[in-house]
């Protein structure tokens, strides 16, 4: 799946990975080395996120039902904690500076079956 900040019209991740049951949520990027530039998981449903178990930064977006941006961070460090989003149901975790300045909360964000 492509990923699109529909308000700008540009391209925020080339390759998303989906995790929408229990276990691929709970595990997420756990133990993984690294994410590539381009790819992200989009985790759903979801209003919070830690990165325990991570071995590098992300940044994250959190999306509602209605397709709009609630909050991004940006170079979330292995072993924090986001805050609860209230309205969020999409998080998207991508590698950390990959959204920096594409993505801001009320943008309305795309997502394209390939």
């Amino acid at each position: 799946m492509k990923i699109y900040n529909e308000t700008k019209k540009i391209e925020i991740c080339q390759k998303a990975h989906i995790a929408n049951t229990f276990f691929s949520r709970f595990l997420g990027l756990m133990f993984k080395v690294n994410l590539p530039q381009g790819e992200g998981l989009l985790l759903f449903p979801g209003a919070m996120i830690h990165t325990c178990f991570m071995r590098f930064s992300i940044d994250i977006v959190f999306i509602s039902k209605d397709m709009e941006v609630v909050s991004v961070y940006t170079d979330l460090k292995p072993w924090r904690f986001s805050s609860w989003q209230k309205n969020a149901y999409y998080v998207l975790e991508t590698s950390s500076g990959s959204i920096s300045g594409k993505v801001y909360p009320g943008d309305k964000i795309l997502f394209v079956e390939t």
